[in-house]
């Protein structure tokens, strides 16, 4: 079977957004929108730390992202662009981390474009491209519960509630429980 990086494209237009597979150049444009939205993603993102901010680790990070694109273990990776906004609206990627049946999303948007649908918008997107790999019957989302802002991309998106899960407090808000949302493609919004 072909992994994903054969099947997903390289870009997704999504009306007034699009989703583009990040090159080594946008390096310096995902560490400006990191920097401005530090306080909003610190609670929930355990990646995030002072150096994420810094181009030339986004350099690298790209580098080991790139060679694991669409792979088992990683990560369809996604920048977020509107023509009319300077520099990157958020990231957002369809990971495969867990079942060969399953792959789950992720996503941020950067603090000053909240509240506008971007991620609802980019999330159906990669919803979509998700069910239409070969063999994939199931997308999860999985947030902290106290993460109510993701928690209701995925109710939009049509996901639904699946259970809650002990997890590792690895980020200053989390609480310990993770929701872990499912759609399947009876399910998608």
């Amino acid at each position: 079977m072909a992994d994903d990086a054969d099947l997903l494209p390289a870009v997704i237009d999504v009306g007034s957004l699009t989703l583009r597979r990040p090159q080594l150049s946008d390096a310096e444009a995902i560490a400006a929108a990191i920097a401005l939205s530090k306080l909003e993603l610190r609670p929930w993102m355990p990646w995030l730390r002072d150096h994420v901010a810094d181009p030339g680790f986004q350099r690298d990070r790209f580098l080991e992202v790139e060679a694991q694109w669409g792979r088992p273990g990683g990560e369809a990776a996604y920048l977020i662009e509107r023509p009319e906004v300077a520099g990157i609206v958020g990231f957002c990627g369809i990971q495969h981390r867990h079942q060969p049946d399953t792959r789950q999303l992720g996503f941020w948007v950067r603090s000053d474009l909240t509240s506008r649908g971007h991620v609802t918008t980019a999330a159906r997107a990669l919803t979509a491209e998700a069910l239409r790999l070969p063999g994939v019957v199931r997308v999860e989302i999985h947030c902290d519960e106290a993460n109510v802002r993701s928690a209701a991309v995925a109710r939009r998106c049509g996901y639904r509630l699946d259970r809650l899960e002990p997890h590792a407090v690895e980020a200053p808000g989390h609480t310990g429980t993770f929701m872990i949302w499912a759609t399947t493609p009876g399910w998608a919004a």
